[in-house]
């Protein structure tokens, strides 16, 4: 500082006073310069970089790439969380749980899908810590329901229905959130929580779980009309039907197949190829899966012989017609090995009918 004043002793006051005063107005601007130029282009640039980076996890997950979209987003959340609103930090948890529950699916053996699905639902409770109906609604609405779908995942992978009780319990949450207002999302919350009573007969054998589900979906067709909703109501009977298939497995096959087939014939009027196009491949391919079921069955008695196997040729080749427009979006049979003397029939679909009938 003394320096300073040497500097200027050597000049008038007047001419001292001139450098001061152009000194400080050059300080201010340099100053001024910085905090309303600089540094604004430098948070900028930073939040076009985190925007980048976030587009670029998201990018990951879109085209399936989900180890990727997993170190992007722990990468996001380690680095710039200081940054981003709670919204996006609830929903990139979210996305790592959907990542790993996406991964579990690609898993051969059972250890790694149930350590992804668990890594998953500890994903969710970060996301669902934060995702409060208040800030998010719908945001919590998109993590109860996916949390309700991992535990039903875990159930499946682990051969255990208590997992299931958290899933009920995640599906009943998302119906209280959405309430009456909204339909379709309120039949697709019906429709989550009667595939977890369904789920509870697959695992644990509970005919009652599969009755409870029926009665379910009843509800959700109810929710949403064919007229207003043709889309979800069309889904929900894909779902009926299939439960009508598992419930071919407790018994009275021929019957409760038939019975597949009918509801899921009857969604076709809802699900028209140009209005929901996969939907509409994908509802054929079940229709198919369910025909060579019926193939697969044995008649009941030997004088129903002919008129049973007259049946069995109809329905291999109403299954063949469904493939047909199942495989032109790339929907395949749900059998590998075919029945000889026919090309899309499974021989591992055949077996004795109607046991307990």
């Amino acid at each position: 500082m003394s320096y300073i004043w040497r500097f200027l002793g050597r000049f008038p006051r007047t001419i001292s006073g001139l450098i001061i005063v152009a000194f400080a107005a050059g300080l201010w601007f340099a100053t001024d310069y910085v905090e309303n130029v600089v540094k604004p282009r430098e948070a900028e640039a930073r939040q076009a970089r985190i925007g980048g980076e976030i587009a670029r996890a998201d990018s990951m997950f879109d085209r399936g790439k989900y180890e990727v979209a997993v170190a992007e987003y722990a990468y996001l959340l380690s680095s710039f969380a200081a940054e981003l609103p709670e919204v996006e930090i609830a929903r990139l948890h979210d996305q790592v749980g959907a990542s790993h529950v996406r991964l579990a699916g690609k898993q051969q053996e059972q250890q790694d899908t149930v350590a992804n699905l668990e890594r998953a639902l500890a994903a969710f409770g970060r996301a669902l810590a934060i995702r409060t109906a208040a800030a998010d609604e719908a945001g919590e609405v998109q993590t109860r329901r996916r949390i309700g779908d991992a535990h039903r995942a875990l159930a499946h992978a682990r051969g255990d229905a208590a997992p299931l009780d958290d899933a009920v319990a995640a599906y009943r949450a998302v119906l209280d959130l959405v309430g009456e207002g909204d339909p379709s999302a309120r039949a697709a919350a019906l429709r989550s929580l009667a595939n977890a009573h369904r789920s509870r007969f697959e695992v644990a054998g509970d005919a009652e779980a599969l009755e409870a589900a029926f009665a379910v979906y009843d509800e959700a067709l109810q929710a949403a009309g064919p007229e207003a909703w043709p889309g979800v109501h069309g889904e929900t009977l894909i779902d009926v039907g299939l439960a009508h298939v598992q419930e071919a497995e407790n018994g009275y096959r021929t019957r409760n197949l038939l019975q597949a087939v009918k509801t899921l014939e009857g969604a076709k009027k809802f699900l028209r190829l140009d209005s929901f196009p996969r939907a509409h491949a994908l509802l054929h391919k079940h229709i198919g899966d369910t025909y060579v079921l019926l193939a697969g069955t044995t008649e009941r008695r030997r004088s129903d012989r002919a008129s049973h196997a007259q049946n069995v040729v109809r329905w291999q080749n109403r299954a063949e017609m469904a493939y047909r427009v199942a495989r032109s979006f790339g929907f395949r049979p749900a059998k590998a090995n075919l029945v000889p003397g026919h090309p899309h029939v499974s021989a591992d679909a055949v077996e004795d009918d109607d046991k307990k009938e």
